[in-house]
């Protein structure tokens, strides 16, 4: 199956902040074994520039803490990481004054697989393989200098192989979650693509039906009148009947926008809803029969398939729902609800596809109202409401 582009969704969101948060609470560990390396060999080291580059690398540590943890979890203070190990690096000639003694490793090597494995999961392939590769060689180089500790040939070659293989292959799990991630979230998309073009069609079929048994009612029951006519009176009410029933037909000719009744609407949602999930409980309320237009009943069991499909993948395993269909004077009212996980609207993403597009902008583009009541730890209510105007 291709792939679009990589782009942000749910499951991939999801997917972020937790790598996020075990890399960033794994990289205060880390961090506070650095530091102590960096304290034991900081009186033989120039003073300004070992304290800029410790302070650089522990900032950036804390700030992607606080990021995956606390804020939006932005990927690119992975890239921030990787810089700052390089800051060091580069910096760390300025550190020893061009000499260290033999034989010692230098403070920053327990930060160079951390580094690592944050521009591999971040940096594009061909960057994040480079970074993974040079990073290390150059390790192994310098740890054949005097810069280094002058460590031998074969010293040099481990430490080097040590940093870049774990790196290299949590990196591309990593890669592969992502990719796993999307695959999922596209294929979701396209699954209800589908049901939602299932819904359009069996609304229009439905309907269909409806106006074909009024009219074939209609027809018959003129034909009984006029067969049953025995004086003028019982004639006249068949005719009446007659262009009755012949206004109707006219009527369905009408190449102006269908209307469809809620009746016809309730029943289409009802068969689907077995189908997407035969646990969802559903109820019927009001005895009128309100009439809608077509692309308001199209964007409404739109919204409502879209609303049960989110309760399906993000409630959660236990979570029970039900769907509680109300025909109105003047419109008609659809509730969504759950009693799953639950979340907060506020934080929910302005690209999201789901509730941005399907939900909220096609229920509003056709005259209606959405209200998502919805909280950490007690469940989801998605309100749908249309109403002719007066």
């Amino acid at each position: 199956m291709t792939l679009p582009t990589i782009r942000t969704t749910f499951a991939l969101r999801r997917i972020d902040r937790l790598t996020g948060r075990i890399f960033s609470a794994g990289t205060i560990l880390t961090g506070g074994e650095t530091f102590w390396h960096g304290l034991e060999q900081h009186l033989s080291l120039v003073q300004p520039w070992f304290w800029l580059a410790t302070s650089v690398l522990v900032l950036v540590q804390l700030f992607n803490f606080v990021n995956f943890w606390f804020l939006k979890a932005s990927r690119w203070p992975y890239l921030l990481h990787g810089a700052a190990c390089l800051f060091v690096f580069a910096t760390w000639g300025l550190q020893t004054g061009q000499v260290f003694e033999a034989g010692m490793t230098p403070w920053f090597w327990t930060a160079i697989g951390p580094a690592s494995i944050a521009v591999g999961m971040f940096a594009p392939r061909i960057w994040a393989i480079a970074y993974i590769l040079l990073v290390p060689v150059g390790w192994a180089l310098m740890r054949l200098s005097p810069l280094g500790g002058s460590v031998g040939l074969d010293r040099a070659i481990t430490d080097g192989v040590y940093s870049t293989l774990f790196p290299a292959v949590l990196a591309t799990l990593v890669w592969m979650l992502r990719r796993a991630a999307i695959r999922a979230d596209y294929t979701a998309e396209q699954s209800l693509a589908v049901q939602i073009s299932e819904v359009s069609r069996e609304t229009r079929i439905r309907e269909q039906t409806r106006l074909d048994s009024i009219l074939y009612i209609s027809i018959f029951d003129a034909l009984k009148l006029a067969a049953r006519a025995k004086n003028s009176t019982d004639y006249s009410r068949a005719v009446q009947a007659s262009k009755e029933s012949l206004d109707r037909i006219e009527g369905a000719k009408n190449p102006k926008p269908e209307a469809v009744s809620t009746m016809t609407l309730f029943e289409t949602l009802e068969r689907l809803v077995a189908r997407i999930d035969p646990a969802c409980v559903l109820s019927i309320r009001g005895s009128g029969i309100t009439f809608l237009p077509s692309e308001v009943a199209s964007g409404l069991s739109d919204a409502t398939v879209q609303a049960l499909n989110n309760s399906l993948q993000h409630a959660g395993a236990k979570a029970n729902r039900a769907i509680h269909m109300k025909a109105t004077r003047r419109g008609v009212k659809l509730v969504i609800s759950d009693t799953g996980i639950g979340f907060r609207p506020s934080k929910v993403p302005a690209h999201s596809l789901g509730l941005r597009f399907v939900i909220f902008k096609q229920v509003e583009a056709v005259g209606g109202r959405v209200h998502i009541d919805s909280q950490p730890r007690q469940g989801t209510k998605v309100v749908l409401e249309w109403e002719a105007e007066k």
